[in-house]
């Protein structure tokens, strides 16, 4: 009688157990890429300013670079952002894109109330409307309301990392 009762009370913490595990079970990628999204969409100012000096001991800016209309968005390989670009109050207008490529991403951390993130190799594609170039870097920040949430930094890098998992290199399609 008592080891059936032994093995009955095995039998249910066993259960117990599985049942637990199961229960924390990883994001899928859609739920990954829609709780990123949202906190991108939330905690992005809708514009912002960046004061550039041209000299080391300038007190003052000598122009500024607006930021705004930030969108976010996630295709086959790549987070996407854009956003509109301007200087000197409009002056020159154009819209950037970012192509970050998810399964390169090293790297998400906040640094001077920016969100940056950084790749393995020189692989965000950078493209502007009005001059009609492409460029490639290793990091992308834009300003990031990090205070917004408790653990923000330490839940975008994980869920970052939890994304990788979804997104592979693609492969050439090339013979040589």
């Amino acid at each position: 009688m008592k080891n059936l009762l032994l093995a009955i009370l095995v039998l249910f913490l066993n259960t117990t157990i599985f049942l637990q595990l199961k229960a924390q079970k990883t994001p899928t990628k859609k739920e990954t890429e829609d709780w990123i999204l949202s906190k991108l969409r939330s905690y992005t100012p809708e514009k912002f300013s960046v004061g550039h000096k041209i000299n080391e001991n300038d007190i003052l800016p000598a122009y500024f670079t607006n930021y705004g209309n930030f969108s976010f968005s996630f295709d086959q390989y790549y987070l996407i952002v854009k956003h509109d670009y301007y200087e000197n109050n409009g002056t020159y207008n154009s819209t950037r894109i970012y192509r970050i490529p998810v399964y390169d991403i090293s790297r998400v951390y906040e640094y001077e109330k920016a969100l940056w993130i950084t790749t393995k190799t020189n692989s965000i594609l950078t493209s502007e409307t009005l001059k009609n170039s492409k460029t490639t870097t290793t990091v992308l920040s834009f300003e990031f309301q990090f205070s917004a949430e408790t653990d923000l930094e330490q839940r975008i890098q994980k869920a970052f990392l939890n994304l990788k998992k979804y997104y592979n290199k693609p492969q050439s399609t090339e013979a040589f």
